[in-house]
């Protein structure tokens, strides 16, 4: 086995167990009418601590089950809900299976742990999640403090947004799995969170957010820290389906970089849904001024809503990326189902078989299964 394809299996591997999953968010219920994030959660972008209009919905929208009188409330109802201190936090277990020509290994580990706490004061309202860094055996910085975000969020008015503070930039689907190539391979996936000053305002029918980044400013050093600025725009088709445009300049030490792309969440009948995204990234390294790097990433996703709460999808991810050391396709077509059977409870089970170019007549197949239990 060559040493390229021993370090590309690698990285594929890597983006699948080190990334801990976002923080709750379905994407898939604008296509139930809810086309605007903020009708759920308190976060613009989607995700995160849930609204009181939010937590109702997982419990009458998104579970198979709804259970007793308030058990969409923190601990299953045994703690009341409270307008002075939201509460949210997520526990994950993952699953994951590998195999290809050379090996062929599984794994089970924690792969998230944290707390969430939003105090709101007036209009103002302060949001922190608190947890340990988890992952597989190996992983750098397993078991330490971690906070994925900490943010002050303005409401300026009924339409209108200020966040400053350390969250994930938005862009594209929110996809909550953030081993997608769309996410990964254009600097979205796991542990991506930055310090931004973030600007949104929303009418019935769009939505624009402007975001300046200032990259890790709490790892100065850190020469692949990105400073950038992006704009959103996303307008709602009646109301139950989006129709998006990004586009970001951002620079580092070591690159100058443009990204721009597209997305859509749509309705085909009442059960039956798409998304799709379509980015492209243009990249000048420093050292090598004269060649840009050129990438385009897409995603598609067909999902069937079988019964309130169970939905069952297939797949394709595509990548090709030109760069100094050639080109390189990588495609992955899969399946999946995710399953909320009742409030604070999620299952998730997906299989991709990935092929890449520059590794010739290899095929890697890859599984996971995902436990999420959010009790607060």
């Amino acid at each position: 086995m060559t040493l390229t394809l021993r370090r590309t299996f690698s990285t594929l591997f890597l983006f699948l167990v080190l990334a801990p999953c976002s923080v709750l968010a379905f994407v898939e219920n604008v296509t139930h009418g809810y086309a605007n994030c903020v009708t759920c959660h308190v976060s613009p972008s989607g995700g995160g601590l849930l609204t009181p209009y939010g937590r109702s919905l997982s419990k009458e929208l998104i579970s198979t089950w709804g259970g007793w009188e308030n058990s969409e409330q923190p601990l299953f109802g045994l703690l009341p809900a409270s307008e002075k201190i939201l509460t949210g936090g997520d526990i994950r277990t993952s699953q994951t299976f590998r195999e290809n020509s050379v090996q062929r290994s599984g794994r089970f580990f924690l792969m998230q742990n944290n707390f969430e706490l939003g105090i709101p004061v007036g209009k103002v309202t302060a949001v922190g999640t608190f947890g340990t860094q988890e992952g597989p055996r190996g992983t750098p910085e397993r078991g330490e403090f971690l906070s994925e975000r900490h943010y002050l969020l303005w409401e300026i008015s009924d339409n209108s947004r200020l966040r400053v503070g350390k969250f994930r930039q938005p862009w594209g689907i929110n996809d909550p799995n953030h081993t997608r190539l769309v996410k990964s391979l254009l600097g979205f996936g796991a542990l991506s969170e930055t310090y931004n000053l973030e600007m949104s305002y929303f009418q019935e029918k769009y939505e624009v957010v402007l975001n300046t980044s200032l990259g890790r400013v709490d790892q100065p050093r850190t020469a692949t820290s990105e400073k950038s600025f992006s704009a959103n725009f996303v307008h709602f088709l009646e109301g139950n389906s989006q129709v998006g445009i990004n586009a970001m300049i951002g620079e580092s030490e070591v690159q100058h970089r443009f990204l721009t792309g597209g997305f859509a969440v749509l309705p085909f009948t009442k059960s039956m849904y798409g998304l799709f995204e379509l980015d492209y990234e243009t990249v000048n390294p420093v050292a090598t001024p004269t060649k840009d790097e050129k990438t385009i990433v897409s995603s598609l996703r067909l999902g069937n809503e079988f019964f309130k709460g169970f939905r069952a999808y297939g797949i394709f991810e595509h990548a090709s990326k030109d760069a100094m050391s050639g080109y390189v396709l990588t495609q992955a077509p899969g399946v999946g189902w995710q399953w909320l059977p009742f409030p604070h409870i999620e299952l998730q089970m997906e299989y991709e078989r990935k092929t890449v170019s520059n590794v010739p007549r290899e095929v890697e197949h890859v599984g996971w299964l995902i436990f999420h239990l959010y009790p607060l």
